[in-house]
């Protein structure tokens, strides 16, 4: 019966005419965002190593520098312009396929230091340019002997010229691609350096209808640049250099999560590499070598190998592979300052070397070589265990969140649950985000959250947890509204009085985050 009489309200309500809607507030709780913030979240896998006790190591590699093929090797562009004019007194009749022109000729590179005796491109192309004032069809044969493609064949092109006049010559322009072609850089008889070996045939196109007169008042231009040459691999002897780097910078990749703070850390260790890829005796001097922590502070490697020269021998091949040479310095805390360099959470690298190549000449008989694949190089690798004190250790993580765009949406508060699996104490801060990803307006900054508690084993057992409930505005509103991100600031410290902390890698910081949302309901309208 009372079913009846509400169904027969209902009904009396939707027919009679209204000249307001029926209108009545009503509160909606709606899950927006969750997720967990650990480490091994926010750094990239190739930061962090899970050992078998889950308990996690920090490994890094990065390069600082790199002297490679191109530092040593370069091949300008080169015009090679020859004009070619019979000598007869009078014309002269050729028939088709007859040549009459042959000319080989040895070109010198203008490579300033470099004395090579072979290369091998990687790119880079010859242009042409062909004039001809011949009264017939001409076949140009443009040919390098020394030049051989990957299957051993030389190096030979042809472009077929029409007939052109003294008053009207005929013009070709075109080129030819080098990449991949070994040249031989020694000339025709084998005894010079950055010699190139060309041969030029011009005939009479073979079939052509007739005889062709040619006179003292015709002319051949040929016009040839070798253009854009890049070197996949020299041989020869690369000079005596001395380069200085001058002191650079370079960011370092993957502690971008690390806003600000630092960390107090233990069994760190580095090892400073210096690889020798090419085939030059070398000698490098550290002058400095650097790190610039979040703060903007930069500190400098306090080390043996800091102001020292160190030789380094050349590569040298064994069975169609690279064999480079290698030193490597050991940096630890009781070498060096290394431990708290990087507890500064460095973001960028400075260093300054200087580089000697071949300091006792040339010791090989032109046998020195580069291999692009192949460069000198000085790099780093380190690994710590994350057992660490933090102080004021700022991490940063992007939340998505989803907001109904209602435009009967009165007032919003967003419920906060976290919960704090690390053994440190922390401070959670959420800002809005606007339309650019910039910070609007921070909506929450509460006291200390507890850290996690810890068990005799040394590990978690127990999660601290913590609600809060955050008031949003309406401008706040609107942006979560139209933007719909927030960042997640968590500073971390050690609790006071503490030890070096193991992390591993099942710690989170646990979040849950519901929308409370007074809307309006209107029927009528």
């Amino acid at each position: 019966m009372k079913l009846l009489i509400i169904l027969l309200a209902i009904c009396t309500i939707s027919c009679l005419k209204r000249e307001k809607p029926l209108t009545w507030e009503t509160d909606w709780t709606i899950p927006v965002a969750h997720g967990s913030m650990g480490l091994g979240d926010l750094l990239p896998d190739s930061l962090l190593i899970s050992n078998a006790d889950s308990s996690l190591q920090l490994v890094f590699e990065h390069d600082i520098f790199t002297f490679d093929l191109e530092e040593l090797v370069a091949i300008p562009d080169t015009t090679l312009i020859e004009s070619y004019t019979l000598p007869v007194v009078t014309p002269v009749s050729f028939s088709p396929g007859q040549v009459f022109i042959n000319q080989p000729k040895e070109n010198l590179l203008a490579i300033a230091d470099v004395e090579l005796v072979s290369v091998i491109v990687a790119s880079g192309q010859v242009a042409y340019k062909l004039e001809s004032t011949v009264a017939g069809d001409v076949v140009y044969t443009y040919k390098i002997p020394s030049a051989t493609d990957p299957m051993g064949v030389p190096f030979e092109k042809i472009v077929n010229v029409p007939a052109g006049s003294v008053t009207n010559k005929s013009i070709v322009i075109g080129s030819f691609d080098l990449a991949g072609y070994t040249i031989d850089m020694t000339g025709t008889n084998g005894n010079a350096i950055n010699t190139i070996a060309t041969s030029i045939d011009c005939k009479i196109n073979p079939s052509y209808s007739g005889n062709v007169s040619v006179s003292n008042q015709d002319t051949i231009i040929i016009s040839n640049t070798l253009q854009s040459i890049k070197i996949e691999r020299a041989d020869g002897y690369f000079g005596q250099h001395q380069i200085n780097t001058g002191l650079n910078f370079q960011d370092v990749d993957g502690f971008e999560m690390f806003e600000s703070g630092n960390l107090s850390i233990s069994q760190f260790t580095m090892n400073f590499n210096i690889e020798n890829g090419i085939g030059v005796d070398a000698l490098i001097g550290i002058n400095q070598f650097s790190t610039v922590g979040n703060a903007g502070n930069s500190t400098n490697l306090m080390h043996p190998i800091i102001g020292s020269t160190q030789l380094l021998n050349r590569a040298y091949e064994s069975n169609g592979s690279f064999v480079p040479s290698n030193l490597s310095f050991l940096l630890d805390e009781n070498n060096s300052n290394i431990s708290s360099m990087i507890g500064e959470i460095p973001n960028s690298i400075g260093y300054d070397f200087d580089v000697e190549i071949n300091p006792l000449g040339n010791i090989s008989g032109y046998n020195d070589f580069v291999d692009k694949d192949s460069p000198l190089r000085l790099f780093i690798n380190a690994s710590m265990p994350l057992n660490v004190i933090a102080n004021d250790l700022v991490l940063v993580d992007t939340i998505s969140v989803n907001i109904a765009d209602t435009s009967k949406l009165n007032s919003m508060k967003l419920m906060l649950d976290l919960a704090n699996g690390f053994p440190l104490n922390a401070e959670i801060s959420i800002a809005v985000l606007d339309q650019n990803d910039k910070i609007a307006n921070f909506i929450f900054s509460p006291g200390l959250i507890d850290a996690a508690m810890i068990g005799s084993n040394g590990k978690v057992s127990q999660i601290a947890n913590s609600y809060h409930e955050i008031e949003i505005n309406g401008k706040d509103m609107e942006r979560l509204k139209l933007y719909g991100k927030v960042i997640l600031k968590v500073k971390f410290n050690s609790p006071v009085s503490s030890n070096p902390i193991n992390i591993y890698d099942y710690y989170k910081l646990n979040y849950s985050i519901k929308a409370n949302a007074n809307v309006t309901i209107s029927i009528g309208e």
